[in-house]
Parts: structure tokens; C-alpha cells; sequence
């Protein structure tokens, strides 16, 4: 009903009461039909999900209407901080933006993420969600800061995600910093925090998994659902992929590897595999239809006999493997 009233207010304003038309900010006209079609929108998204925050990144949306309304060179004409506050003070008057926060901090938090200081901006449990929708919702450049809090505190400390499980964009980092390998921080602890509070994010969303040098258990890798390419080298706590029989196409286990050659057996799809100097797989047979590239140098336990039902092979490494 409140949505409804909005759009009918919007409408009277506009195309009614003329004299409060010619009075009327534009900036903040735009921004109570942002409000309207973004709640719009969010109740739509969010029908099916009785779990999700209202939670949305609108920043690229945001930054076409600033760009839009303000002279380009105004921010060159004043400073940040009475800039910042013109934006927040006719965004905060639609109530488009409710926060928690004290007004002159969320000036100031803005201000620092702009100038990278994030250093200088207190974060904790309490304000850390309202922190992460302030600068989602007013800055379009808000990434950087949003892999920080990911970086710093999300995969290295297991901390705040369970405020922020449901905003898309910390979620899309916590995968795209997954896959490129750079959390060398990843234990169970944290596989388990993002699982309890999204476990789609663990079972669907993340393609790739390196537990080189990492303190990740079986019973932990076991809740990665989805994985296409894995490398396990080095890594004695792994011992089965199995699980992974319908998805995996990519396998690196060399040297003191925990994955024997029955925690392989199920695979149905496998298409690259790299056991060099690990001799504890012994044949790849199972996989004659799908292997097209296999690794099997230094004191790999696969012969050739392990291997000659392979006839898809397109690309095979032997070097110093004494049983080929």
C-alpha cells in the first residue's frame, strides 16, 4: 500500500501542484521514483526468498541519475565533503536511504572510502552492514572497498558474514577470490561460516578450489558440490573427489597428495589430470572417454598398462616416469 501512495505523491507533485513543481528539487523527485521502483523491484526479487535481506547494489543506477543532475565540474568547484553532503542530505530527505549511523559519520565514511583510507573507518558487528549499504548505495566505485572487508575480515578472521550473506556484491567477490586464489587464509573455519550462512554460495557458486598449503579437511571439501577444476597438490588431508563424479573436468594431485587412486575412481567426466610424482594412482582407465590430457611424470604410479584404454588422449607427459 505504501508503495502505492508513493507513485500516487510522485504523480500529484509532478503533474499537479504547479507551483510546487517549479519549486521542486529534480534530484529529489528522481530519487523518490528511485525509491518506488527499487521497492518495487527488491519485493519482486525477494518474494521467494524468506531469508534475504533487503539488500540491493544500485550504485551504476545511482550514478546515472547524479550524472544526470549534477554539472560534472561541480565537484571540481566545491569540496568533498560539502559534495558529499549535498548528495546525502537530498537522498536522506526522500528517505530513500535509511541508516543507523550518525549523519557526520556516514559524511565521513564516505569520505575516507573515497580517499582509500579505510584504515581510519571503525568497523565492527554492529555497523558493519549499514557501513557496506552506505557506500554500495552512494558510491559507484565501491568494490574496492567491498574486497577489503572481504579480504580483511569475511576470509581471514571468519568475521561479519552473517550480516552480510545476502548482499550480492560481497558475495560475488568471496567466490571471484576463491577461484583466483587469493585467500591464503581459507581454513575449515571459514568454509564452514560461509556454508552455515550460504550454502549455496559453498555447493553451487564456486567452480574452482585450490587447497594447496591450506588447513582444509575432506569433511570440508566435501561441501564444495560444484567444483570443475581442483588442485589438491601436496595437500595429505584431501583423500576422495568423488563426490565431484558428474562435475569435475580439471584434477591436479601430484606429490604428497591425500587422494589415493580409489578417491578417484567414480569420477565419470574428468578431461585433465595431473598425478606427477604422486604414486598412489595407478589407473585412469575409467576415464577412456573423457581424459584428454594426463600428467604422469617422476614417480607417478600410472604405467601403461593403467592407461590403455585412454585412446582420446591428446596431450600425455612421461618425463622420468621409469614404468612408461
Amino acid at each position: 500500500m505504501v508503495k502505492y501512495l508513493n507513485l500516487v505523491q510522485l504523480i500529484v507533485i509532478f503533474f499537479i501542484d504547479k507551483k510546487l513543481k517549479r519549486n521542486i528539487n529534480y534530484l529529489l523527485f528522481i530519487t523518490l521514483f528511485v525509491h518506488y521502483k527499487i521497492n518495487m523491484d527488491t519485493t519482486q526479487v525477494h518474494t521467494n526468498n524468506k531469508n534475504a535481506d533487503k539488500i540491493i547494489d544500485n550504485s551504476d543506477f545511482l550514478l546515472n541519475i547524479f550524472e544526470s543532475t549534477f554539472d560534472p565540474s561541480e565537484y571540481e568547484k566545491t569540496n568533498k565533503r560539502e559534495f558529499i553532503i549535498q548528495i546525502l542530505t537530498k537522498l536522506t530527505i526522500s528517505k530513500y536511504f535509511v541508516c543507523s549511523i550518525d549523519y557526520d559519520k556516514c559524511v565521513d565514511i564516505l569520505l575516507n572510502v573515497i580517499d582509500k583510507k579505510y584504515s581510519e573507518i571503525s568497523i565492527n558487528e554492529t555497523n558493519i552492514l549499514d557501513i557496506v549499504r552506505l557506500i554500495s548505495y552512494f558510491l559507484n566505485d565501491s568494490k574496492d572497498f567491498l574486497e577489503f572487508i572481504v579480504g580483511k575480515f569475511v576470509l581471514v578472521d571468519s568475521k561479519y558474514y552473517e550480516h552480510l550473506h545476502t548482499h550480492e556484491t560481497i558475495n560475488q567477490i568471496i567466490v571471484e577470490q576463491i577461484e583466483n586464489n587469493l585467500t591464503p587464509r581459507l581454513s575449515d573455519d571459514i568454509i564452514n561460516i560461509l556454508h552455515k550462512y550460504n550454502s549455496s554460495l559453498i555447493e553451487t557458486r564456486i567452480k574452482v578450489l585450490n587447497t594447496y598449503n591450506k588447513n582444509i579437511s575432506q569433511e570440508s571439501h566435501e561441501k564444495f558440490k560444484n567444483l570443475q577444476i581442483l588442485y589438491a597438490n601436496y595437500c595429505p588431508k584431501i583423500t576422495s573427489v568423488n563426490h565431484l563424479s558428474e562435475t569435475l573436468i580439471e584434477l591436479h594431485i601430484r606429490g604428497n597428495c591425500g587422494i589415493h587412486q580409489i578417491g578417484i575412481q567414480e569420477l565419470k567426466v574428468l578431461q585433465k589430470l595431473d598425478a606427477a610424482c604422486n604414486p598412489n594412482v595407478n589407473n585412469v582407465n575409467h576415464l577412456s572417454n573423457t581424459l584428454i590430457e594426463l600428467d604422469v611424470r617422476e614417480n607417478c604410479g600410472i604405467d601403461q598398462n593403467g592407461m590403455q584404454k585412454c585412446k582420446l588422449l591428446q596431450t600425455l607427459l612421461t618425463e622420468n616416469n621409469l614404468k612408461n
